[in-house]
Parts: structure tokens; C-alpha cells; sequence
């Protein structure tokens, strides 16, 4: 569900050219959310959409600068956040990595 969150509103916030997103945009971000994930037992709701995000790019920004101050002798920070690269792939406008099964 964070995967299809992450891209639901990197779709979204790539439409606004990167601007803040509305409510009107949470509720279409939650709506793709429950579409793709229709059996699970509780819907999301905007809100929970939008706090999540808002954990996640927080985590990412902290990320971000402990790879700055801790660079890899091998030219690349190896993150212990699960979803490092696909947010760094959202911030840098690159393809996200391969969702491995």
C-alpha cells in the first residue's frame, strides 16, 4: 500500500509541478488507494493519506542529510528506510527503482 501511495501521489504532486496538494487531491490520492486495494478491510481516508506522506518524505529528509554527512566510500548511501529510493526517485524526477516480489 505505501508503494501505490508513494506513486498515487508522486502522480498527483508532478501535476501541480511539485505545489501542495488540496484536499480535493488527498481524497483522488485515497480514491486510487482504496480502488487498487478494494478488499482490504478498512478504506484509507485522506487524511491518513496525507499524514503518511508527510511521515515518509520527513523520514526521507532526514534520510537525505545523514547521506550527506556519511557518504559511502563506494559513491552511494545504502539507506536502512525501505522506501528511500523510491522517495529520492520522486524528489530527483527519476524512474523509481523495480518493486521486487
Amino acid at each position: 500500500e505505501t508503494l501505490a501511495l508513494i506513486d498515487a501521489y508522486r502522480e498527483r504532486w508532478y501535476a501541480l509541478r511539485r505545489g501542495y496538494l488540496r484536499t480535493t487531491n488527498w481524497d483522488a490520492v485515497a480514491t486510487i488507494i482504496n480502488n487498487r486495494f478494494s478488499d482490504a478491510s478498512i478504506p484509507k481516508i485522506s487524511a491518513q493519506c496525507r499524514h503518511k506522506m508527510e511521515k515518509l518524505r520527513q523520514r526521507y529528509r532526514a534520510e537525505k542529510q545523514r547521506s550527506l554527512s556519511y557518504p559511502n566510500p563506494a559513491g552511494r548511501f545504502i539507506s536502512s528506510c525501505f522506501f528511500f529510493d523510491y522517495m529520492d526517485a520522486m524528489e530527483n524526477r527519476t524512474n523509481p527503482p523495480s518493486v521486487k516480489t
